[in-house]
């Protein structure tokens, strides 16, 4: 027969579980590098037309952010204890993209197709820092 020992801080009854956020982790590493892969393979050709910068701008930020969701994929399976403490890290670093977007989008106004692909992308992001959050 197996004992089962109680953690004194989690009520009885209630497996303590990291799956949730390991969940959104995964969903944040294959959102993070699906999207740096699109703008490392083909950045270049909307950096004008859609306002984002030199023609070289767009694969640089795709290769930080293919990077990033490297990382993440890696910490979403971790041991509980680095899970957590990466975990808060990956979300400032989310909502710090959140608010520069934001802050882009206001003192650098976009053409439309730019403008709504940074809306988009921010309000993934910031759908990921809330499941990261709740996990």
């Amino acid at each position: 027969m197996t004992a089962v020992v109680a953690d004194p801080l989690v009520p009885t009854g209630v497996w303590p579980s990291t799956r949730r956020l390991r969940a959104a982790l995964r969903a944040n590493a294959v959102f993070s590098l699906v999207c740096g892969t699109v703008l490392l393979a083909a950045g270049w050709r909307v950096a004008e037309p859609w306002g984002l910068g030199p023609v070289g701008v767009p694969p640089a930020v795709g290769a930080g952010v293919a990077g990033f969701g490297a990382l993440v994929a890696w910490v979403a399976v971790q041991p509980t204890g680095p899970l957590v403490r990466w975990a808060a890290l990956i979300v400032a670093s989310d909502i710090a993209w959140v608010s520069g977007s934001t802050v882009l989008m206001v003192w650098h106004p976009l053409p439309w197709p730019g403008a709504v692909a940074a809306t988009v992308v921010a309000a993934a992001v910031a759908a990921l820092v809330a499941a990261q959050i709740a996990g």
